[in-house]
C-alpha cells in the first residue's frame, strides 16, 4: 500500500477519534446528532413524551396525532391550569364560569359501576347530571356542581380510578353581568316612566301607543333577566366533564422483530452523517497540528541534512 494512502488512513482514524472525544466532551455546545424527538423531516414528537409530560404536570409537547375524543382543550382566551386549585391571582370576587375536564382510567368491566358513582357524586353535592353516555367500553358524563362543593366533588371523582388527564379553565363574565345590570336598570326606569305616562293618557290612541311601547320594554326586561339568570347559574355551578375509559389493550410482541428497509436505510444514513461530522470535527482540530508538524519536520530535515560534497573542477 502506498505510503501516502497509509498516512491518509491514519489521519482519518485519528480525526475520527479526536472528533468523538470533542463531541463527547462538548455535546451541549456541539450538537451533531438529531434529537430523539425529531425525524428526518423534523418537528415530530413521540406520543409517549406527551403522556409523560402530562403525568409530571408539565405542558404536553405538540404531537403529530390529533387529540382523542373527550380530551378537553382550553380556549386561548381562558385562564387554564392542569389540575389543582385555580391560579391564586384570580380574584374570588370576579364572576367566573369554571369548566373542569377529567379523564379517568378504570379496570375493564367496571365502567357502568363507576359512571353510576359519578352520578351519585353530583347529586350528593347538590348538583345534577347534565349529559351522560355510558357503554361497556367507556362513558362520557357532564356534571353541574355548585362551586363551593367543587373541590370536594373532584376529590371523590379522582378516587374512581386513575386520573390520566385533568384540565381546568375559567372564563371571566364579570363585565357581562355588569352590562346586563345596567341595561336592566335602564329598562325598568323606562318602564316606570311609561306607566306614569299611561296614567296621564286621555285618548284611546295615546293609551294604545303607550301600551305597545310598554309591552316592548317589558319583553326586553324579561329577555335581559333570562340572560342574567343563565350567566349567574353558570357562575354558581361549575361544569365537570368526566370521561371514563378502560386500559388500552397491549399489542402482542412478535416472535421476530419487524424488518423495515426504510428504517434500515434511515439508520445507515444517520450513521454516515454522524461519522462524517465526527471526522470533520477531528480534522478541524488535527489539520493545523499536522501542517505545523510537517513544516517543522521539513525544517528539521533541512537543518540536519549533511552538506553536499563540494566537487573540485578538473585541472
Amino acid at each position: 500500500m502506498p505510503r501516502k494512502l497509509l498516512f491518509l488512513l491514519a489521519f482519518l482514524i485519528l480525526a475520527g477519534l479526536a472528533g468523538s472525544v470533542i463531541t463527547g466532551l462538548f455535546r451541549p455546545l456541539v450538537r451533531l446528532t438529531p434529537p430523539l424527538s425529531r425525524g428526518l423531516a423534523g418537528g415530530e414528537v413521540p406520543a409517549f413524551m406527551a403522556e409523560e409530560a402530562l403525568k409530571s404536570g408539565l405542558p404536553a409537547p405538540a404531537t403529530t396525532t390529533p387529540p382523542k375524543a373527550g380530551e378537553w382543550e382550553a380556549q386561548p382566551a381562558e385562564v387554564t391550569a392542569l389540575g389543582g386549585q385555580m391560579p391564586p391571582e384570580v380574584s374570588p370576587r370576579r364572576a367566573l364560569i369554571i369548566n373542569v375536564g377529567l379523564r379517568i382510567e378504570v379496570p375493564e368491566g367496571t365502567v357502568m359501576q363507576k359512571a353510576s358513582l359519578a352520578h351519585q357524586v353530583a347529586t350528593r353535592h347538590g348538583g345534577w347530571v347534565e349529559y351522560s353516555y355510558v357503554s361497556e367500553s367507556g362513558a362520557t358524563i357532564s356534571l353541574r356542581i355548585p362551586v363551593p362543593e367543587l373541590e370536594a366533588a373532584l376529590s371523590e371523582l379522582r378516587q374512581l380510578g386513575t386520573v390520566k388527564y385533568e384540565s381546568r379553565s375559567a372564563s371571566d363574565v364579570t363585565d357581562q353581568l355588569v352590562d346586563l345590570d345596567a341595561r336592566l336598570r335602564n329598562a325598568r326606569e323606562e318602564e316606570q316612566r311609561l306607566l306614569e305616562i299611561l296614567q296621564r293618557a286621555n285618548t284611546v290612541d295615546e293609551i294604545l301607543m303607550v301600551e305597545d311601547r310598554l309591552s316592548a320594554v317589558r319583553e326586553r326586561i324579561e329577555r335581559l333577566e333570562a340572560m342574567k339568570k343563565s350567566l349567574e347559574e353558570q357562575v354558581d355551578y361549575a361544569t365537570v366533564s368526566v370521561e371514563i375509559v378502560t386500559p388500552p389493550e397491549e399489542p402482542e410482541e412478535p416472535w421476530l422483530p419487524e424488518f423495515s428497509l426504510r428504517e434500515l436505510v434511515r439508520r445507515i444514513v444517520y450513521a454516515l452523517i454522524i461519522a462524517i461530522e465526527v471526522i470533520l470535527v477531528g480534522s478541524a482540530l488535527l489539520a493545523p497540528l499536522v501542517v505545523v508538524g510537517w513544516v517543522g519536520l521539513a525544517v528539521y530535515r533541512k537543518i540536519k541534512a549533511p552538506p553536499a560534497p563540494q566537487t573540485t573542477p578538473p585541472s
